[in-house]
C-alpha cells in the first residue's frame, strides 16, 4: 500500500541519509513498533485472564487502572 505521510525534516534527513532502502528501513521500525504495542496488548489480556482465574474481579479492576496508567504514560512520553 502506497500512502503519504508527514514527518519531521530531521527523521527524514536521518534515514535517507541511509541511502537506498531508507523506506522500507522505516517501514520495518515502524511494523516493529507496532508489534510491540500488540504484544503488550496480549501481554495485558493473559494477565488478566490469570488474575481473573486466580484472584476475582476486584484484582482484575486495579490492575486494569495499573494497566491504563501506563498506557496514558507511555502515550505522553511520544508526544
Amino acid at each position: 500500500m502506497k500512502i503519504t505521510i508527514r514527518l519531521d525534516q530531521s527523521v527524514a534527513r536521518f534515514y535517507r541519509a541511509m541511502g537506498k532502502g531508507y523506506q522500507a528501513r522505516m517501514n520495518r521500525v515502524l511494523a516493529t513498533y507496532a508489534q510491540m504495542e500488540i504484544g503488550q496488548v496480549q501481554r495485558e489480556h493473559e494477565v488478566f485472564a490469570d488474575l481473573l482465574h486466580n484472584h476475582g474481579m476486584d484484582r482484575i479492576t486495579e490492575m486494569e487502572e495499573g494497566f491504563q496508567r501506563d498506557r496514558e504514560e507511555r502515550a505522553a512520553t511520544r508526544e
